[in-house]
């Protein structure tokens, strides 16, 4: 799901419990305090999710975006007064990363997606589920993505030869797949507009009964049109290839996870 990752700053009054890690200057590490408030913090109905932490006074800090190579989300910022507020966009895992003089201690927290349900009256809402809880194919879940909101459905998961078309690019490429199945999904626009390339497959991670991820394929399905109206749905699929034979299949798409039979 392609989201924007945003980064702001702003005084709080909230103190918090540390999170588990350490600094990487262990010598020097208790000069420099850091505090977070919460290790998972979940994205609100407008999008956007509170970091709240502790530090020393001036001490410069940055986020580091562990899904992404540890690239840097935003600019190096530098505290007023030791406490200071995170606010990012996009679910995620993430590093804190603090420095003071010579000394530098980071924490990880986690952004997790906003789980919605739709009420007799048309609003939206933030589900009371579990939303760590796995999935049975053919259960859906929502998502917010941005503005919008998108319904998920994992439908099936189909073994396939290793000549079907959807799958034929890994099994002439990978020696080690012994496997092929086809994900079959559903997204459906309940608030807003999607635009379809975002749910193309390439964010989902299928792995096999070992619990071992496999391959995708770049054979997919194209997706069109090419966004979808709030009350508009589209079926896709995507192929992927297996290291370990098996009945059971695992399909992973951000926080969400549906488990279930191979079709065969």
């Amino acid at each position: 799901m392609k989201m924007n990752r945003i980064l702001a700053v702003g005084a709080t009054l909230l103190l918090g419990f540390a999170l588990s890690g350490c600094g990487s200057n262990k010598k020097s590490s208790s000069q420099l305090p850091l505090n977070v408030e919460k290790s998972t913090v979940t994205l609100s109905k407008d999008g956007t999710a509170d970091v709240n932490f502790t530090t020393a006074k001036n001490a410069k800090y940055k986020v580091l975006d562990k899904d992404n190579k540890n690239a840097q989300v935003g600019d190096t910022y530098t505290t007023k007064t030791g406490n200071a507020t995170l606010t990012l966009n996009s679910a995620g895992h993430y590093r804190l990363e603090v420095k003071k003089n010579s000394i530098v201690k980071d924490k990880d927290f986690v952004i997790k997606s906003t789980s919605v349900t739709k009420s007799d009256d048309a609003s939206f809402e933030e589900s009371s589920s579990d939303s760590s809880a796995t999935l049975a194919f053919g259960k859906s879940e929502m998502l917010k993505n941005g503005d919008s909101i998108v319904e998920i459905t994992v439908n099936s998961v189909d073994q396939v030869s290793a000549d079907d078309s959807m799958v034929v690019d890994i099994s002439s490429n990978e020696s080690d797949k012994k496997q092929f199945v086809i994900v079959s999904y559903t997204i459906k626009a309940i608030k807003g507009t999607l635009t379809t390339d975002d749910f193309d497959g390439s964010n989902l991670s299928i792995a096999d009964s070992q619990n071992s991820v496999g391959s995708t394929s770049s054979n997919r399905d194209n997706g069109t049109p090419d966004e979808l109206k709030t009350g508009q749905s589209i079926k896709l699929r995507i192929g992927a290839g297996f290291e370990h034979t098996g009945d059971k299949a695992t399909v992973s798409f951000g926080n969400s996870t549906w488990s279930g039979s191979i079709t065969k």
